[in-house]
C-alpha cells in the first residue's frame, strides 16, 4: 500500500435514513461534492458505515429501527473518495449474518476495506494497519454490544471488551508508531461523556492510545486533551439525513491526523436537504467556539457528575417505562407527567430488587442472559 500523508476521518454514515425517505433518491455524486472536494490525493479516508449493504432484506428481531444501505451506494462511497469502512457498530447486524455478508462482499468488489466485523468465529479484533506519512498507524474499531453480535460464535460487530482489548491496545503500541480508538458507543443526543465512557476512554489512552474517537452519539460532543491523547467524546454525522428541526443532528467533524507532527485538524461538515457539505466560516467557527466551550470542564469529575445526574433525570420517566415493559402509549403519558403513574405503581423495594439485578455484575450477568434465551425463543 502507497504511503499517504494525512488520515482522514468522518462519522456516522447511512445512506438511507429511516426519517428521511427521499434520501435514497437524492444520494448520489452530487450529494456528496462537497465531501468528495475535502478530500485530497494525500487523505486516507475512513469512516463508519451504519449499516449493513443489502437489496434483499432479512430484518433481524430488535428493537429501534432497522437500517441498510442498498449496493449501488457503495460506489458513490468509492467514488468520494472511502477507502476503509469500520463495521464495528449497532446497525451490522441489523440484517443478520446474511446483511453482514453482503457488505463485507460490496465493499470488497468496490474496493473499499471493511473491518471492525466478521462472519467468522472472533477473528474481528484485528486493527487495521496503514502507513500514513511513513508512520505505522494502528486503527482499532469497537463498539458496544446492543443487537450486533452473535453470542455463541461472538461473530459481528467488534464488541469492546476491556478484559481483552485494553491489553490488545498496549501490545500494538510495541508495533506501531500511532494508535487510533474508534469507539461506537456512549449516549445519543448527549454531549458529555458518561462517567462510565470518560472511564473507558482514558484508559485506552492510558494503554496507548493517541487518538479516541466517539461515535453513535449523532451530535458533535466535547475533547479532552488526556495523558497525551486525544479524545472526542461525539463525532457527530457525516451521512445520515437531513432533519429540518435538528440542527445538531446535521452536524458534524470530520478529523484529518498527520501521525508525524500528531496534529489533528477538526473541520465542521453539514447536513442540508440538498447534500453534504463543508460548514461556511464563520458557522464553522461558531460550532469550534462551543465545542471548546462544552469541553472546558470536561476534566472536572464533579461537573461530569452532575451533567449526567441531570441528564438521566431528564429520561427517568422513559427508560424506567421501557424497563418495565410498558406500551408506547404508556410510556408517553408517563413522560408527560413526569414518571408520576410509575411512581404510584410500583414500590420502592421493586425498585431496589431492580437496582441490584442491574448493579451487580453477577445479577446482571443472569439477568442478561435469561433475557437473551427468551428473545431467542421468541
Amino acid at each position: 500500500m502507497n504511503s499517504k500523508n494525512k488520515l482522514l476521518i468522518f462519522g456516522d454514515i447511512c445512506t438511507v435514513d429511516a426519517h428521511n425517505k427521499s434520501l435514497n433518491d437524492l444520494f448520489g455524486d452530487e450529494y456528496v461534492k462537497e465531501l468528495s472536494e475535502l478530500i485530497n490525493t494525500e487523505d486516507y479516508t475512513i469512516a463508519n458505515l451504519e449499516a449493513p449493504v443489502i437489496d434483499d432484506f432479512s430484518p433481524i428481531c430488535k428493537c429501534g429501527p432497522t437500517l441498510h444501505v442498498p449496493t449501488s451506494h457503495v460506489k458513490v462511497l468509492k467514488k468520494m473518495g472511502i477507502d476503509a469502512l469500520s463495521l464495528a457498530n449497532n446497525h451490522i447486524l441489523d440484517h443478520g449474518k446474511k446483511g453482514l455478508s453482503t457488505t463485507l462482499a460490496q465493499l470488497s468488489a468496490n474496493d473499499i476495506v471493511g473491518w471492525g466485523a466478521t462472519t467468522e468465529d472472533e477473528q474481528g479484533c484485528s486493527p487495521l494497519i496503514l502507513n500514513i506519512a511513513n508512520k505505522k498507524v494502528a486503527i482499532f474499531s469497537f463498539a458496544e454490544k446492543e443487537f450486533n453480535t452473535d453470542n455463541v460464535t461472538s461473530s459481528g460487530a467488534n464488541i469492546f471488551d476491556p478484559y481483552i482489548h485494553l491489553h490488545e491496545i498496549a501490545r500494538f503500541k510495541e508495533e506501531v508508531d500511532y494508535i487510533v480508538v474508534l469507539y461506537h458507543g456512549g449516549i445519543e443526543h448527549y454531549v458529555y461523556p458518561s462517567p462510565d465512557l470518560q472511564k473507558k476512554c482514558r484508559a485506552m489512552v492510558s494503554m496507548g492510545a493517541d487518538c479516541v474517537l466517539c461515535q453513535h452519539s449523532h451530535c458533535i460532543g466535547t475533547i479532552e486533551h488526556f495523558n497525551n491523547g486525544f479524545i472526542l467524546y461525539g463525532q457527530g454525522n457525516a451521512i445520515f439525513g437531513y432533519r429540518r428541526e435538528n440542527a445538531t443532528w446535521n452536524q458534524g467533524l470530520a478529523i484529518r491526523i498527520d501521525p508525524s507532527s500528531r496534529y489533528i485538524e477538526m473541520i465542521p461538515i453539514g447536513i442540508t436537504d440538498k447534500g453534504c457539505s463543508v460548514i461556511n466560516p464563520a458557522l464553522a467557527k461558531e460550532i469550534l467556539d462551543t465545542l471548546k466551550l462544552n469541553s472546558s470542564r470536561v476534566s472536572d469529575k464533579t461537573f461530569i457528575h452532575e451533567q449526567w445526574i441531570r441528564f438521566t433525570m431528564q429520561k427517568r420517566a422513559l427508560y424506567l417505562a421501557m424497563l418495565m415493559g410498558k406500551s408506547r402509549i404508556f410510556n408517553k403519558l408517563n413522560r408527560i407527567v413526569d414518571n408520576k403513574i410509575l411512581s404510584l405503581l410500583v414500590s420502592k423495594s421493586t425498585w431496589r430488587t431492580m437496582l441490584n439485578l442491574i448493579r451487580c455484575d453477577s445479577h446482571r450477568e443472569v439477568l442478561v442472559n435469561i433475557l437473551e434465551q427468551e428473545n431467542i425463543k421468541a
